[in-house]
């Protein structure tokens, strides 16, 4: 059948018995019909044109759950809305893609759940402006406000040529790409796809790639709707979890096409249980489609052996090469072939380069990918843009009606994509042999981890927050490790002393990008400069190629001695708990360490999201209900996380009556913004520094005390309750103030004017309990310098007052409970505030 659009697709496959099973654990899923999802999507449109979505307008998607996220799309193909969909923006570096993604979109809208919506609120008042937020706001639909109706919305046609979807990269921010695909990209890709896979109604194929990247969404998504067959998604959170529930899922459903990037294989095979797969039998898999990252032919064999046993087929791993820009897919191999490969010289390997075969220490083993797809043809040209014979290295280039045409809105970037004569340079480096291509990198610089892309700029740029990392002084690359069988991150730091003032530097930086990035650096090596190019570009292949030709291995080996002495030397604390020696067993199982002590922060050690989650997961099942894996950011180490685990004696904190004129009335969260902002310049800030310098206080005195004061004032009591963390690292006194001992300037001390109190951990807030009434809050103001947890304190506090003192500024920002407290109160509060600091100087 020939369908001229998506919306047809659809159409055709609400006609069908099959439909899609949600699987959310191992006893855990939920099967709709495809006619089922037709019909929830059809109501959907309708929320979404009332509104106000037109024809054409950009809905972008924030969506956790895979059945809204896929009913959500199926309305925007219906509606002739352009889907975006994005990363759920649960980290600041997916926040501020957000951010960027919307800036280039011409009438977006946003949809999402309201917990998603408030993590990116707090972001974007943080960190950008108001007006960006107000933006995101008035055009944000909310899922949970989708009302059920059972009327429909008006279904609108679409053309071959219009946009069916923008799919942006699956890498971490950079500056964010649409590359912008046609129902006919999409359909001559899908068309291909099941012609070359040889792909049948009678297949089932099951899927934990998630929805947002094109071999979830495009490959086991939109070409399983065409066939109309049963599809079973996995969420990739899930498969995190639980990755033996992969082939568990596989075998249950007698599943014959499924998909994994390298890092899947590998990860898979971690944590198989042969105990855990006595009945399992693979013998229905035709087809495991490898792609999205460099692919290790040894990683490969390595899972086909462990799986020989259960079956499964030596010709089902079929090894692909694609990208955004092309839909999908660009080569594949023959059904029913063994994987093939090349071993080849890397020295024979730089553009222009004939390739020569040869094994051993200077070799490198490739897959081969196949032939083009239907409709698709590939060519290999040097710098110049001239064709190259076969076997020769050069730039891979795309050409055929499934390849985009442009970068939404990006003249620029789609200038230098699409070349004069309309072949589009994919930026990959390869060779063709036989009309069958082999990929043998990237001219682009990107680093793939765990399936996910990382853009070294963007982790360079965060580097800055470590104390004696400068921007242009460090550099980050990607190179595939034959021994570890997957890519290893390099940081080199150019860094001019002895080698045993690096290693703290380096233990900083370590620990910095895996708590701030999720990222573990394999190895950082100190240099004594960073290869740029005349224009100041940094030269990363050539860091790379030093490593691989052992330049550092001296240092390496130094370092390693370094750290091997320093762990000799180093107390480990032992555990003296139940609790603390069974964190100690599950941490050496999954941290990459021999030894741990229980002040041992999880982040000096190399803890990862992955290992992270892996750590939960084995944690939730002695715990069950007791911990997420956001308490291991907040609690970091294994005295600190039995501690929470513990569930000591609860604290009980006074509160502070506050007026009728601050309580929100109207309890709507998304009412009005739940923070507000002010600085002290540089000149207002030395104002303040020479008055408290002359009057012999300290500056956080002063604004402490001031803040005491402005809320005796509000709630027109004498004795202020208050929470304070100025002094000691995660430590809070809940004290009580007395104003009326604030006779003079030199008052101006908290402890001049408390009536006493206690101290508390901040780590230890999920055992606060409040004394109050209806009109009684909770109120904390810490320093920044003092807060080391990641705990959302606005679930237990309802007022908290940031201050971040700088060299040159300082920096005031107050978020409050919406639920409870009025926009109105708070931007009172802090006016006053404000105000009296300004008075005083």
């Amino acid at each position: 059948m020939v369908y001229n659009s998506l919306l047809e697709v659809i159409e055709s496959a609400k006609k069908s018995p099959n439909g899609i099973t949600f699987i959310s654990g191992k006893d855990k899923e939920k099967y709709l019909s495809y006619n089922e999802l037709f019909l929830e999507a059809c109501k959907i449109l309708r929320v979404l044109q009332l509104g106000g979505i037109k024809p054409g307008f950009e809905l972008v998607f924030q969506i956790e759950d895979n059945e809204k996220f896929i009913s959500v799309f199926w309305a925007c193909i219906l509606g002739k809305i352009i889907p975006v969909p994005i990363t759920v923006a649960n980290k600041d570096e997916y926040r501020l893609k957000l951010l960027k993604v919307w800036k280039i979109l011409n009438n977006p809208f946003l949809i999402t759940d309201k917990k998603i919506f408030l993590s990116i609120e707090k972001y974007v008042f943080k960190n950008h402006s108001t007006e960006e937020y107000e933006a995101i706001k008035h055009n944000t639909i909310f899922l949970e406000e989708m009302k059920e109706n059972e009327r429909s919305g008006q279904l609108m046609q679409s053309s071959l040529d219009d946009i069916a979807f923008i799919q942006f990269s699956s890498g971490s921010t950079g500056d964010p790409k649409g590359v912008v695909l046609t129902h006919k990209n999409l359909l001559t890709n899908i068309n291909a796809i099941i012609n070359c896979a040889k792909l049948t109604a009678g297949d089932r194929a099951l899927s934990w790639m998630p929805l947002t990247h094109d071999m979830g969404l495009i490959g086991f998504h939109l070409t399983t709707t065409m066939l109309k067959i049963n599809q079973y998604i996995i969420p990739t959170t899930l498969f995190i979890r639980r990755p033996n529930l992969w082939m568990h899922k596989v075998n249950q459903y007698r599943i014959s096409l499924t998909s994994s990037p390298n890092f899947g294989y590998k990860y898979f095979l971690s944590y198989f249980k042969p105990e855990s797969a006595e009945e399992w039998d693979l013998s229905c898999v035709r087809l495991i489609f490898n792609g999205a990252e460099p692919i290790s032919i040894e990683l490969c064999e390595e899972f086909l052996n462990k799986m020989e046993c259960y079956k499964l087929n030596k010709k089902s791993i079929f090894n692909v090469y694609g990208l955004a820009e092309a839909s999908l897919a660009v080569t594949f191999p023959s059904v029913n072939e063994e994987m093939a490969s090349i071993h080849v010289l890397r020295s024979s390997l730089s553009v222009g380069d004939k390739v020569i075969e040869g094994e051993g220490n200077g070799s490198i083993r490739l897959a081969d990918l196949g032939s083009p797809v239907t409709d698709c043809s590939v060519r290999i040209c040097n710098d110049n843009n001239e064709i190259l014979p076969d076997k020769t290295l050069g730039n891979i280039q795309i050409k055929g009606d499934n390849v985009t045409e442009r970068y939404y809105n990006n003249e620029e970037a789609t200038s230098r994509l699409i070349l004069k004569d309309g072949w589009l340079d994919t930026g990959d480096l390869g060779f063709m042999e036989n009309n069958r291509l082999i990929v043998t990198g990237r001219a682009k610089d990107i680093i793939f981890v765990n399936g996910q892309n990382y853009y070294p700029h963007d982790i360079e740029k965060a580097s800055e927050g470590v104390e004696g990392i400068e921007l242009g002084k460090i550099a980050l690359c990607g190179v595939f490790d034959n021994k570890f069988q997957r890519d290893v991150i390099l940081a080199f730091i150019m860094f001019k002393k002895k080698i045993e003032e690096f290693m703290p530097l380096a233990l900083e930086l370590k620990r910095y990008i895996s708590y701030n990035r999720g990222v573990n650096l394999d190895f950082i090596i100190p240099v004594k400069h960073i290869p740029k190019t005349t224009s100041g570009k940094i030269q990363r292949y050539k860091l790379g190629d030093m490593y691989f030709q052992g330049k550092y291995n001296d240092v390496l080996k130094e370092m390693e001695y370094l750290k091997e002495k320093l762990c000799k030397h180093k107390v480990y604390e032992n555990p003296t708990t139940e609790i603390e020696k069974t964190l100690v067993s599950i941490c050496r199982e999954f941290l990459p360490v021999s030894s741990i002590g229980i002040n041992d922060n999880f982040f000096d050690i190399g803890a990862s999201s992955i290992i992270l989650n892996q750590i939960t997961h084995r944690l939730e099942s002695i715990y069950p209900g007791k911990i997420s894996v956001t308490d291991l950011f907040a609690y970091p180490t294994i005295a600190k996380l039995a501690a929470f685990l513990q569930k000591g004696q609860a604290i009980t904190l006074p509160t502070l009556k506050i007026p009728e004129e601050f309580i929100n009335k109207n309890r709507d969260i998304i009412s009005s913004p739940v923070m507000f902002q002010f600085k002290l310049y540089q000149e207002q800030y030395k104002s303040v520094q020479d008055l408290c310098r002359n009057k012999n206080i300290s500056v956080e005195d002063f604004i402490t005390s001031l803040y005491i004061f402005m809320l005796s004032k509000v709630s027109k009591e004498p004795l202020v309750s208050i929470q304070l963390m100025t002094h000691k690292e995660d430590m809070v006194y809940s004290g009580s103030y007395n104003i009326s001992k604030m006779k003079q300037f030199s008052h101006l001390s908290p402890d001049k004017i408390s009536e006493g109190g206690f101290w508390y951990s901040i780590n230890d807030v999920d055992q606060v309990r409040l004394e109050r009434d209806k009109s009684s809050y909770a109120i904390l103001l810490y320093n920044r310098e003092f807060m080391s947890c990641n705990i959302d304190l606005i679930n237990i506090y309802d007022i908290l007052m940031e201050i971040t003192m700088k060299d040159d500024e300082v920096e005031f920002f107050c978020e409050y409970n919406n639920l409870k407290l009025s926009a109105y109160g708070i931007s009172k509060l802090m006016n006053d505030y404000a105000n009296s600091i300004l008075s005083n100087i």
